[in-house]
């Protein structure tokens, strides 16, 4: 968990953001992809059996969005109440859930998920491409 805050405050904190919603025979994933062109990486973001999803954006519409303020972290099941309905929250098994909000930017996305993984990968040419034409 240290090492997922030290990314969002680094690199989170100030990076093109790309939202995907896959669905599939296991239920739905949000993939959040957030380029950090100034060191060349992306942070992939995967969130499996989301409870709650929103994104409030710039009527730009834009295919991306320029975030300044990322949070990840596990909280407790019970402190979702109120944000979350109640039956919802009963018929989760799991004590604790993901909670990531992008909270300053283009784009508000807040997603409530039982499952997160994340991973750091090489920017693309293709996608170092965007960036330079």
């Amino acid at each position: 968990m240290k090492d997922l805050n030290e990314i969002c405050r680094k690199w989170l904190d100030n990076a093109d953001l790309d939202i995907k919603v896959e669905f599939g025979n296991d239920g739905s994933t949000i993939l959040l992809v957030f380029y950090v062109v100034g060191v060349g990486k992306k942070v992939l973001v995967t969130c499996k059996r989301p409870i709650k999803f929103s994104v409030e954006q710039d009527p730009d519409d834009l295919p991306m969005y320029v975030v300044f303020e990322t949070s990840i972290s596990l909280k407790k099941k019970n402190s979702f109440e109120g944000l979350i309905h109640s039956d919802v929250l009963q018929n989760i098994e799991v004590d604790e859930l993901w909670y990531v909000d992008v909270s300053e930017g283009d784009a508000k996305v807040l997603v409530v998920s039982e499952q997160l993984s994340w991973e750091i990968l090489d920017i693309t040419a293709e996608e170092r491409s965007w960036y330079t034409n």
